[in-house]
């Protein structure tokens, strides 16, 4: 027995190297500590890490890809567009096995939940899962009307935030000092409020909630508080950003147009994204490696890029539709979300005392509705903004202070596994996607030749041999969250693989990495220190909240209780 899971083990984690390298990553703690507090080691570490990994990669996640959703073979459109609008593909479609495949309704139920499972290995708090949305909507937007296509130009280039056209941009701002445009509700400032369009019969034609709604690139943000709270919380550092410019330049004697103080702005907000995502969500948070990755603008000019990097790496904005369903993390939401009824914003030392344990006070909940309802005006989220007293400092600190649910099957919520898992899984039978042990080999993992290769979890060996007459018959959205959580990870050793791989291959497509931007010469010396100042969620909560000291963290104490 101990001998078959060790196997198991080993075919799981893509062969005995793989398994090696994980296991030593995920143990040593101290060793690995000690060796990232030395600063020229911790330096050199970490550039090579960055440059082995995507050297690694650049071959299974190209950057000019081959395939995208319209095309299983290489055109001039492809290599132009980049994927900025039409996502491209990692393998080509597979007709015959996409035919085989069982019925929607009994495969989608792979996820659906009885019990709330909570995620341990991170002890992960649902903050998480507010961020990787508000993150992840930069390049996961599908549009509507042609699922081939993502609604605007994609990459780490905040489209979330400011818009994606140039006429879509230019309506969010206000012409002065490169601020956008904002309401003022009880002394705080919000993207501006605006009513939610009518029909003709006076329906919403928006599916919001309410009367009233942000102006925001992404509009059913609306309808989900936490990520709108979210979005307000970036929206302030923009703002807060352009006025310390203006500071600086009337102290200086420096003129700066409206235009410069709103690009410069905008490159220090992108900045401040890319090292928290890299320093707090992805180390701190979904990163069960000691080897902690950091933000490294200088990465490509060193010289350990130049002998242990992928050589010539384009910075292409391509985004593959795997990455997509890899990112679908709804797991992480419970079955009702709580909300501290009261905080002491007002005493500082109040807030910093309190514990981040969502249990040990006085709630009010979200609660999912009905699977073949909306949500109803309880979530609209001008009104858990504007008109609840602290209300978005509730709505973080409650979700900082709940456990993420775990990234596994059969731990969905009914309402989202009916209408976002289902149509999710109807899309990849539309795209004609490959199999999990496909997509397994394209990446250098050995293929699984039973099902117990991928979980000795005994309901989801269950549930995967009811659905599928054999391992071969595995979807690949499934598949991924089927997988063992090994060496403490959030996530299975080949989706956390892949999910590395194609994260940093887009991250480092990001021009920040690729030019001379990153300097006085070109944000100014506060421009630097604005960029330099964000390294965690805690540094933007205490700069743009009224959370001050309050323990707000992409994770939960350990003990609090499971």
């Amino acid at each position: 027995m101990v001998f078959n899971n060790f196997r198991n083990l080993i075919t799981r984690c893509g062969g005995l190297g793989n398994t090696f390298s994980m296991w030593l990553r995920a143990n040593f703690k101290p060793f690995w500590a000690a060796l990232q507090n030395i600063p020229v080691i911790k330096d050199v570490l970490n550039q090579f890490y960055l440059s082995a990994l995507l050297k690694k990669f650049i071959k299974s996640v190209p950057r000019l890809p081959n395939h995208n959703l319209r095309n299983d073979f290489p055109s001039l459109y492809t290599v132009y567009d980049e994927s900025r609008t039409t996502y491209s593909r990692l393998l080509p479609r597979q007709p015959e096995y996409t035919e085989g495949l069982p019925d929607l309704d009994l495969a989608s139920s792979c996820f659906l939940r009885e019990n709330f499972v909570p995620e341990t290995n991170r002890n992960l708090s649902l903050l998480i899962g507010f961020y990787a949305q508000w993150f992840s909507h930069q390049f996961f937007n599908t549009n509507p009307e042609d699922h081939t296509k993502v609604n605007q130009p994609v990459g780490i280039n905040l489209g979330q935030l400011y818009g994606s056209t140039a006429e879509r941009m230019k309506s969010l701002r206000s012409g002065k000092l490169g601020l956008l445009k904002s309401s003022v509700r009880n002394g705080l400032e919000f993207p501006p409020i605006i009513p939610i369009p009518k029909d003709e019969s006076g329906q919403n034609k928006i599916p919001i909630p309410g009367d009233e709604m942000f102006d925001i690139p992404f509009p059913m943000a609306n309808s989900i508080p936490c990520f709108a709270a979210v979005h307000v919380i970036f929206f302030r550092r923009h703002q807060y950003v352009c006025r310390e410019l203006a500071k600086w330049a009337s102290a200086n004697g420096k003129t700066m147009s409206d235009e410069e103080m709103y690009q410069k702005a905008k490159i220090i907000v992108a900045i401040n994204v890319l090292r928290l995502t890299m320093h707090d969500y992805v180390a701190e948070g979904l990163q069960s490696s000691h080897v902690k990755i950091k933000f490294d603008h200088k990465v490509k000019k060193s010289l350990i890029w130049k002998f242990f990097g992928p050589g010539t790496y384009h910075p292409s904005n391509a985004i593959q539709t795997e990455f997509n369903f890899l990112y679908r993390w709804h797991q992480f939401i419970p079955e009702e979300i709580k909300v501290v009824k009261d905080l002491p914003v007002s005493n500082n030392q109040d807030m910093k005392a309190l514990v981040p344990d969502i249990d040990k006070y006085d709630n009010d909940s979200l609660t999912f509705p009905d699977p073949d309802s909306w949500f109803g005006e309880d979530w609209n989220a001008v009104k858990w903004l504007t008109e609840k007293e602290n209300g978005l400092e509730r709505l973080i600190f409650s979700a900082a202070s709940q456990r993420a649910g775990k990234l596994t099957l059969l731990n969905t919520n009914k309402w989202l596994v009916k209408n976002v898992i289902k149509p999710g899984m109807k899309k990849c039978r539309e795209y004609e996607l490959a199999s999990y042990n496909d997509y397994r080999e394209h990446f250098g993992f050995r293929r699984v030749k039973k099902f117990e290769q991928i979980t000795t979890d005994a309901a989801i060996l269950a549930k995967l041999k009811q659905v599928y007459k054999d391992v071969d018959q595995v979807e690949y959205y499934p598949g991924i969250f089927a997988e063992n959580k090994d060496f403490g990870g959030v996530h299975g050793p080949f989706l956390a693989a892949i999910g590395v791989g194609m994260t940093y291959c887009g991250i480092f497509a990001s021009r920040l990495f690729e030019t001379d931007i990153f300097n006085e010469k070109t944000l100014t010396s506060k421009g630097v220190e604005l960029a330099n100042e964000i390294n965690y969620i805690r540094d933007m909560t205490r700069m743009h909240t009224n959370l001050g000291e309050a323990k707000v963290h992409f994770t939960v104490p350990k003990n609090n209780p499971v």
